[in-house]
């Protein structure tokens, strides 16, 4: 998890996942940088993560924002995929084509601080695999403000 997107970052990078039989396959992204600034608790996090799986069906999206192993805000959203017919459909078909739009929102639970350096995980259900948009239009995003 980084400020930028840079020129050479993977897209369409994800997982084959036993996401599908079990509770969801997490995948964590710490940032490289603290916060820089102190939020307190109640703040909103929203963003929006750009998904594509190779399997139709309800999808759920459980997103944990963390400081070290504690939770910092939690939250979930669904979304239906129409999916591809596989890695070899998604990739011929052009990867940003295949992309769902997943918004979300929650607030935080606690107070963070300017040195806090912080994990964002996603936890994917209901897809035996899904690829995360990394660039340009599809390019996954999330902003932490307090209102």
């Amino acid at each position: 998890m980084d400020h930028t997107d840079s020129i050479g970052d993977d897209d369409g990078c994800g997982s084959i996942n036993s996401g599908f039989l079990t509770a969801g396959s997490t995948t964590s992204y710490p940032a490289t940088v603290a916060t820089g600034v102190t939020l307190p608790a109640g703040s909103t996090v929203s963003g929006t993560l750009y998904l594509a799986t190779d399997a139709p069906g309800p999808v759920d999206v459980s997103l944990a924002l963390k400081r070290g192993a504690d939770s910092v805000g939690s939250g979930s959203t669904s979304f239906v995929s129409f999916g591809a017919q596989g890695l070899v459909d998604f990739v011929a078909s052009g990867l940003s084509s295949q992309y769902a739009a997943v918004p979300f929102t929650f607030t935080t639970s606690t107070d963070i601080a300017a040195s806090d350096v912080l994990t964002f995980d996603v936890t994917i259900s209901g897809t035996p695999s899904y690829y995360y948009g990394y660039e340009g239009v599809n390019a996954s995003r999330f902003t932490i403000h307090h209102d």
